[in-house]
């Protein structure tokens, strides 16, 4: 049986929003956890439920950056080969190559960090400074304290980088024998 004119459509209609709708309630739990753990639990447990989900791209995001915030940054590596993060709008994109970058200076892949973080610093987005500070940290920890210090004189005057940025910075000096800093 054929429905009316335009029936069908509404009906497509209403089953996307109703997707979206149930999408964005998940969204708002996930985000509500301060515990990486309960984040992977609920991602996981959610792509289970909706295999076919319309933002399958979007939550294998989220699912990598839970793995990061949990420390299983081999986990976190795992789950980015299977993400086009091409498709990902700007923050998400721009947030997830930042951690990504972090994710490889713990896993001991300093060169492909560099990559990493020199792309998100190269947005000029809401990470920049993020991006920027893990940068000089793969600079101090492949010894190139000059550059290091730069990074790290860059990003001091930013309150929640501050006492790191500062650490580092000295902990660079000294490495170099500046014992004036």
């Amino acid at each position: 049986e054929h429905a009316p004119c335009g029936l069908d459509d509404l009906r497509a209609d209403a089953a996307r929003l109703i997707a979206d709708a149930r999408y964005a309630e998940f969204l708002s739990s996930a985000r509500e956890s301060q515990d990486g753990r309960d984040i992977v639990t609920t991602l996981r447990n959610y792509m289970k439920e909706h295999p076919d989900a319309p933002h399958r791209n979007r939550l294998r995001a989220m699912l990598a950056e839970g793995y990061y915030a949990c420390g299983d940054y081999f986990a976190m590596a795992e789950e980015m080969k299977g993400i086009d993060i091409e498709a990902l709008p700007g923050d998400e994109l721009e947030r997830l190559v930042v951690t990504y970058g972090m994710a490889l200076t713990e896993l001991g892949g300093l060169d492909d960090a560099r990559v990493q973080l020199l792309t998100a610093q190269l947005m000029n987005g809401r990470y920049k400074d993020e991006a920027t500070f893990a940068l000089a940290w793969v600079d101090y920890a492949e010894r190139r304290y000059d550059e290091a210090v730069d990074g790290f004189c860059a990003v001091e005057e930013v309150p929640s980088l501050r006492p790191a940025a500062l650490f580092y910075k000295a902990e660079a000096a000294l490495e170099q024998g500046n014992y004036a800093v």
